[in-house]
């Protein structure tokens, strides 16, 4: 698996074109997960599901309900004749948000920056050429909130890539948050969709429902107006939420084991040994991850100093080609950690 993903990557004209997932090292085969979870299954919210991008959970796709979300009728269309790459799998026409609201949702001739909202004057101007002619076509529909749409479900992650819209969802959404265990969510650093909420809005309302920051994947962009080479500045983020430690511990154990998988997926090792380590239920329903957390846990001085010794190749190798020579870059580029 994780030789098919560099294979992957590699076939771009550059890495952060191939977008590589976030969590590429941290990946272990289906049979690993399987004796996690069992028969347990997870139910995957995907708000924005235009080019189904949800290769981060690979190696757990076979334990996976898929409950897919996009406004485009004709996407979900292409997207339910699909061969399915989950235990069960939908996609379903909605626009998501505020329960009831009348929409007018713009389909740009870049399909995946579609939304409700056009772009702000100043990301349009500086980061866009000031472009206008950048909407296909409207769409008119009606929005219904995530908890609506899921009501007899029980959401055990919410995936939001809706270009601006996210805040409003997650404040929709109490019931979906109150079940969920991790929240991926796009989050801007600076107005791109005129009268969205930014990242502080929403990294203030997930700190208030008791979730913690557990990785950003950062992406940067480059003026429009200037053609050399510039570290540009931080324009979005997928931001990775996950419930904390003192939350985790109250759970029921399916959902303890749910969660320990999710984050074991994620690379969040010590966090998921964190709350094994407390729970003597979650010790006897797995006990087999004792071993995997002893051996996981063990410091090797010789290959850490050898990777050191790697990494200052590979700096002296980035401070000679200086930049990577294009307008935008990402955290995926490098998924290292």
């Amino acid at each position: 698996m994780l030789v098919k993903q560099i294979l992957k990557s590699l076939r771009k004209v550059t890495i952060n074109h191939a977008m590589p997932v976030y969590n590429l090292n941290w990946f272990e085969n289906t049979r690993f997960y399987k004796r996690i979870l069992g028969d347990a299954t997870i139910t995957l919210a995907d708000v924005g599901a235009r080019n189904f991008s949800v290769e981060e959970l690979k190696p757990l796709q076979r334990h996976i309900n898929y409950i897919g979300f996009d406004a485009d009728s004709e996407e979900v269309k292409r997207l339910n004749l699909q061969k399915s790459l989950f235990k069960t799998s939908k996609f379903i026409t909605s626009f998501v948000g505020v329960k009831g609201e009348s929409i007018k949702f713009g389909i740009h001739h870049i399909e995946g920056e579609s939304s409700r909202f056009p772009f702000a004057e100043y990301y349009s101007n500086w980061f866009r050429g000031g472009k206008k002619n950048y909407i296909k076509k409207y769409i008119e529909l009606q929005s219904s909130s995530l908890d609506e749409l899921t009501d007899d479900e029980d959401i055990d992650f919410i995936k939001l890539d809706t270009q601006g819209t996210e805040y409003e969802i997650l404040k929709n959404a109490k019931k979906c948050l109150k079940s969920s265990l991790m929240v991926e969510c796009e989050v801007e650093f600076i107005e791109v969709y005129k009268g969205q909420n930014l990242a502080h809005d929403i990294f203030e309302l997930m700190h208030k429902l008791g979730f913690e920051l557990l990785y950003l994947n950062r992406i940067f962009g480059q003026s429009s107006h200037f053609a050399g080479n510039s570290r540009g500045q931080m324009i979005f983020a997928d931001a990775l939420f996950g419930i904390s430690r003192e939350n985790a511990l109250k759970l029921s154990l399916t959902k303890k084991v749910k969660y320990i998988a999710l984050l074991l997926n994620y690379g969040h090792i010590d966090f998921a040994f964190d709350i094994y380590s407390n729970c003597k239920d979650l010790q006897e329903k797995t006990p087999f991850l004792k071993d995997y957390f002893v051996k996981k846990n063990k410091k090797n001085k010789i290959s850490t100093i050898f990777k050191i010794l790697i990494d200052k190749i590979i700096f002296v190798l980035l401070v000679l080609r200086k930049t990577n020579g294009i307008g935008t870059d990402s955290d995926r580029s490098w998924p290292i950690r």
